[in-house]
């Protein structure tokens, strides 16, 4: 089967080489920059999301596409080295243990913050979101049994 020359001329531009910089070489650079037309504020600029199983009563696919209009990125994977933030309703054991053991460098927040941060304008703090608390304080008894202290009138 033969394209008519016109076909065949738009599928060869289509086809143009990645090194032309004419169009996207991947699936990739091509949703970055939908994405980035898509753009209504920088609020979640920096910020790489994992979203974790469950996301309450708005679906993930929502707040997914909030995200990015946001300014923010999504990851399919959680990567250590580029998630900045685990959105969940809660976790299991071993994944709240990697959250703790990264040493806050990733925030683990419930899907409320995203949307309360869009709603305020401003990234909220991502402490009063928090699924994950820190147990090793909490295990070691050290608060149960530290020694009250009076205040004077």
């Amino acid at each position: 089967m033969r394209l008519p020359d016109d076909k065949k001329a738009a599928a060869m531009k289509k086809r143009s080489s990645p090194w032309s910089g004419s169009a996207p070489s991947s699936r990739h650079s091509m949703t970055a920059a939908t994405d980035k037309e898509n753009c209504v504020s920088s609020l979640f600029q920096g910020c790489n999301f994992y979203f974790n199983g469950r996301t309450g009563d708005v679906s993930s696919y929502y707040l997914i596409k909030m995200v990015k209009a946001h300014g923010g990125n999504t990851s399919i994977m959680h990567r250590k080295t580029r998630v900045t933030h685990v959105i969940a309703s809660n976790l299991s054991g071993s994944k709240t243990e990697a959250v703790i053991q990264s040493g806050g460098k990733v925030h683990c927040v419930q899907p409320q913050w995203i949307l309360d941060s869009i709603a305020k304008g401003k990234r909220q703090p991502e402490l009063n979101y928090g699924v994950c608390k820190d147990t090793t304080v909490a295990s070691s008894g050290a608060s149960f049994f530290a020694p009250k202290t009076k205040t004077l009138p």
